[in-house]
């Protein structure tokens, strides 16, 4: 994809054309309706993804996510509980809730929630790259850079997408942004 997220939408479309049934497809349709931040389009996409399979926990994740960035914070949060609820999904549902809760204002619940995740950042990547996620919201820019440069020595290959993420979006004004996009290989 290299950031051609757009094409990738395209490409996503057809893939859903081809095998309407597949969850797998369906959600990566979300994936990139998201990251050209067409939230209505994902919103609907990302639930017909739910209908397909209820029980996997990344299109709820995901969910939540299109929510919080459109500014739909009731939503939002009432998926980061059915994420919760999920198998696997307790680990992802305290960084999408301080995420959601960051975006909605609630800034110290936020940053209780942040504190609370800090003792076991770096453990699992996942878990460190969804606290990225958290920092950005909070303008912590300084501990979302430390913890991307502790993915990035890990190889981390969801930093190759960063470009697309509209949770990381004001990130990009800071100087470690560029340098973090040179270093992985992609254009400005």
């Amino acid at each position: 994809v290299a950031g051609r997220f757009p094409e990738a939408v395209a490409e996503a479309r057809r893939a859903v054309e081809l095998d309407p049934l597949s969850p797998a497809i369906n959600f990566v349709l979300g994936v990139w309706l998201y990251f050209v931040r067409q939230y209505d389009e994902a919103i609907e996409q990302i639930r017909k993804t739910i209908e397909l399979d209820p029980g996997i926990v990344r299109p709820h994740e995901l969910l939540s996510l299109v929510y919080a960035d459109a500014g739909i914070y009731d939503l939002a949060k009432a998926e980061c509980q059915v994420v919760g609820s999920l198998p696997g999904g307790k680990s992802v549902s305290r960084p999408l809730l301080g995420y959601v809760l960051a975006k909605a204002g609630k800034l110290d619940e936020a940053r209780k929630i942040l504190e609370e995740l800090k003792p076991a950042l770096g453990e699992d990547l996942l878990s460190t790259w969804r606290s990225v996620y958290l920092c950005a919201a909070l303008n912590e820019f300084d501990l979302a850079f430390e913890w991307i440069d502790k993915l990035y020595a890990q190889r981390f290959g969801l930093l190759t997408l960063i470009k697309g993420y509209p949770a990381l979006d004001n990130l990009r004004s800071d100087p470690r942004y560029a340098e973090l996009l040179r270093r992985i290989g992609l254009p400005e």
